[in-house]
């Protein structure tokens, strides 16, 4: 009897674990699949320079993940959310980084005689701008600074043990893997450039606008 109980508890917790596990997947995905600054900066590259582009401006973002989860699962999260202020300040900053990308791209446009052709040579198409830029642009983002919060607070738990924290933490930059790696692939597929290069002013016009919204 005994045994049977703590067989059923043990299956339930499992249960419970399983489907947090499940809620806190979809979240990530959702969250990073939803329009923003860098699904449009990735999908923009992606479709201007190809899908090493977009994997390029993907690891800069990876990399800002990993290192933004690791820092708030230091404590960085909890110094925050007593200290108001130095988010707000860090929110505004970062804001006005991310607008800058988006007139910078939206007013490139006016600025170019010909958009209809691949800028393979062009020098925003190193692998180190594309990084650099991808890295910056998630850095800069305040839904970042708010969504790790988000997810410190309401799915980690800190006091869980060293495997729970490290494998909750390394599931973001997975996850973003695994987003940016589709939107990658999606957009600089061969066949949609070229259905959708003729257009690529009105394009590159509309994920500038999007980054700063």
């Amino acid at each position: 009897m005994l045994k049977l109980s703590l067989d059923s508890r043990t299956n339930c917790l499992t249960f419970m674990d399983s489907s947090s596990l499940l809620s806190y997947l979809i979240f990530l995905f959702l969250w990073m699949l939803s329009p923003g600054p860098c699904f449009a900066l990735n999908a923009r590259n992606s479709m201007k320079y190809g899908i090493k582009a977009g994997f390029w401006t993907a690891a800069g973002m990876v990399v800002c993940d990993a290192i933004f989860i690791f820092f708030a699962v230091l404590g960085v999260a909890e110094f925050l959310s007593h200290y108001p202020k130095v988010l707000n300040a860090g929110k505004m900053i970062g804001g006005a980084y991310i607008f800058y990308i988006g007139i910078d791209i939206f007013f490139t446009t006016f600025r170019k005689k010909d958009l209809t052709e691949c800028d393979t040579e062009n020098s925003d198409n190193t692998p180190k701008k594309l990084f650099m830029k991808g890295f910056l642009t998630d850095a800069s983002n305040p839904l970042l600074i708010v969504g790790m919060l988000a997810i410190v607070i309401s799915f980690i738990d800190l006091k869980g043990g060293a495997f729970h924290i490290t494998f909750y933490s390394a599931l973001i930059p997975i996850t973003t893997i695994y987003v940016n790696a589709m939107i990658s692939i999606c957009f600089g597929n061969p066949l949609i450039r070229r259905v959708i290069m003729p257009y690529i002013t009105w394009f590159e016009r509309l994920a500038g606008v999007l980054i700063c919204i």
